[in-house]
């Protein structure tokens, strides 16, 4: 009971302290950080055997959950958040997931950022810009063909109209295969306008003038090119949700006259709906299977179309507040939504998360983004600066899963938490498997998992590492965040403190073990001790975000679950070099030239080393200057 008083009063402390530093910290953020203080007592630890055949495996598993994506605010015809220098960093963080963990950027209104003049000539300068900025970074747009670039509404009953939105379409799709190439725009998903049965999104849209709307997206991008992809709805698909303009147009591909050729049936190349949870992953499998029952049998004929639910999210409004979306919850919850559909394949096949916004105050880190942002108002000049989430990096552990899916088979149960496993094999002979402990949303201090691994066969002339995700402030930024009195205008020691808290936590191990708390992703892998460390990291970049701050980032690779990176830098040609930090998984690193007290011109370089520290290839050097 002493020892219970005195834990009490040290929560209290802690707590005061808080209030103290700064009126900032919500109700919330306090009681967050009383709840993740308690994570040092004691705890119950659930025990479990995981079995994993290592010698066969089931089948390839190609990664389906690489998307995010956004919204802009009112007004969207103002380019501003598009073409923001924190949208940019946003981009620059998401290209940044190991192996090209994200690849698709779904984005509503991007029509708006066209304009018309009177004589018909498209103006796509603003366009051209942001797209540019997802090429450079080896993303790809989800092309919603939403927004209106006319002066005046369009009519779709009005042939004049409908002719004008396919040339436009055919214009625009052109203009890209030719700015680059037709394979990378082949690859993007063209989308009809986002949940036309959404009265908020203001199309005001007649079935019949749907349908026109979808033939004209349909026409305009075949004249294109044949390769272009098209589908919808983009809508919740719920069996008892009315969405008369959704169905409609699924009946209309089906059985309806396509209006330019008038031709019985209108081709759809994937079916999209969007199935959220109701702060629950498995809720959104639930979802997902009763729609696509629902489509199937009123259209058995759609049922070979491959099903994309880009909106998988498990709870809606993004902007609403809540802390399980700052911490490894969301992480957690995000990694068993990819568990589950590996094991369900009633459900949509692939998905994506719109995830991609960026936080406004005071609720930086809890609402639905990857990265929280910090505007800094008060420095000069102002700027923005963006620290990375638990479910950003959970993104780069599952990037590290390997192609072959291996067998596994779980001993034991828990009635406080769900344990998921994927456990995967590389071309090198690595194994990745990633381990998930989660109760949705919930998560209250003391309980975990100890996980025993068992091989068949067993692995010989391998090293065991893990990388651990959990709400321990080593991999919390939003914990350092609040326990500094959840700073407006975080000071760039406070920054980089958070910076700190970034990515997973990496644990060597002498045998296959693992004993973590609730909730947590962790990547138990493998690596043989005879291996290559991958190719010379190479297109190295620097982004200034202000005088003395920017962003590097680099290209590295394939995937190389044994591979980390070490940033480097010299002031001067074949000058000694110094590590800037520790290593890192992540392709990026923010350099702050005042907290790394380093000059702020020089020549920097990125090495690769094992996760055991065994030196790798080196790039050449990348002469820069943050003045």
């Amino acid at each position: 009971m002493a020892n219970n008083a005195m834990f009490l009063r040290a929560c209290a402390l802690l707590v005061l302290n808080v209030v103290m530093c700064s009126a900032a910290c919500l109700p919330s953020d306090l009681a967050y950080i009383e709840k993740q203080s308690r994570m040092s007592g004691s705890a119950e630890w659930d025990h479990y055997e995981l079995l994993i055949d290592a010698a066969q495996a089931i089948r390839t598993v190609k990664p389906f959950w690489k998307s995010t994506g956004f919204c802009p605010p009112e007004p969207h015809r103002n380019p501003e958040f598009f073409l923001a220098d924190a949208m940019h960093q946003n981009l620059i963080y998401m290209a940044s997931i190991p192996g090209r963990g994200l690849q698709q950027v779904r984005m509503h209104w991007l029509l708006d950022l066209i304009t018309v003049s009177a004589t018909g000539t498209l103006n796509l300068t603003l366009l051209d810009e942001l797209l540019d900025r997802l090429h450079c970074l080896g993303l790809r747009p989800g092309f919603e063909l939403m927004g209106n670039p006319f002066i005046e509404p369009v009519n779709f009953e009005k042939e004049e109209d409908v002719l004008r939105w396919k040339t436009m379409v055919t214009a625009l799709a052109s203009r890209y295969i030719d700015r680059y190439g037709e394979g990378y725009v082949a690859r993007w998903n063209f989308e009809t306008w986002n949940e036309p049965d959404h009265r908020e999104y203001g199309a005001n849209f007649t079935l019949k003038g749907f349908r026109h709307y979808y033939d004209a997206c349909s026409e305009g991008l075949r004249a294109a090119s044949s390769k272009l992809k098209l589908g919808g709805p983009a809508e919740n698909l719920a069996p008892t949700r009315r969405a008369p303009l959704s169905r409609g147009l699924l009946r209309h591909c089906v059985r309806g006259r396509n209006y330019f050729t008038g031709e019985r049936g209108v081709r759809i190349d994937f079916i999209s709906i969007h199935e959220k949870g109701n702060a629950s992953v498995s809720d959104i499998l639930e979802k997902e299977r009763a729609a696509l029952a629902t489509v199937t049998t009123r259209f058995p004929s759609l049922g070979s179309k491959k099903c994309i639910n880009d909106e998988a999210d498990p709870l809606v409004s993004w902007s609403r507040p809540e802390t399980w979306r700052a911490d490894a919850t969301y992480a957690a919850m995000l990694a068993r939504l990819v568990a589950l559909k590996m094991k369900n394949t009633s459900s949509c096949p692939a998905m994506s998360n719109d995830n991609g916004f960026l936080s406004y105050p005071p609720h930086q880190f809890t609402q639905r983004t990857l990265a929280a942002r910090f505007q800094l108002n008060h420095s000069s000049p102002v700027h923005s600066v963006l620290v990375r989430k638990p479910v950003h990096a959970v993104l780069g552990l599952l990037s590290n899963l390997g192609p072959a899916l291996l067998r596994t088979r779980l001993v034991g149960a828990s009635s406080t938490a769900h344990l998921d496993v994927i456990a995967t094999r590389h071309h090198t002979g690595a194994l990745a498997v990633l381990v998930v402990l989660s109760n949705e949303s919930t998560w209250e201090p003391g309980h975990g998992a100890q996980v025993t691994v068992r091989l068949q066969p067993s692995l010989q002339n391998v090293s065991w590492t893990a990388f651990h995700l959990d709400n321990g402030v080593a991999t919390n930024p939003y914990a350092v965040w609040v326990r500094q009195g959840c700073p407006a205008y975080p000071t760039r020691s406070q920054l980089a403190q958070m910076r700190g808290a970034q990515e997973p936590r990496l644990v060597a191990l002498s045998a296959p073990s693992l004993t973590f708390p609730l909730p947590s992703a962790v990547l138990l892998v493998a690596c043989p001790m005879e291996q290559s460390l991958g190719p010379v990291p190479r297109g190295l970049r620097v982004t200034i975000v202000a005088p003395g701050r920017g962003i590097l980032y680099w290209t590295p690779g394939r995937v190389q679950p044994c591979t980390m990176y070490d940033v480097l830098f010299a002031s001067v040609q074949n000058g000694p070099r110094v590590k800037l930090g520790g290593p890192v998984m992540f392709p990026v690193f923010f350099i702050d030239c005042e907290i790394l007290g380093k000059g702020c011109a020089g020549l920097l370089y990125v090495s690769s080393r094992g996760l055991r520290g065994e030196p790798g290839p080196i790039s050449l050097p990348l002469p820069f200057k943050l003045l």
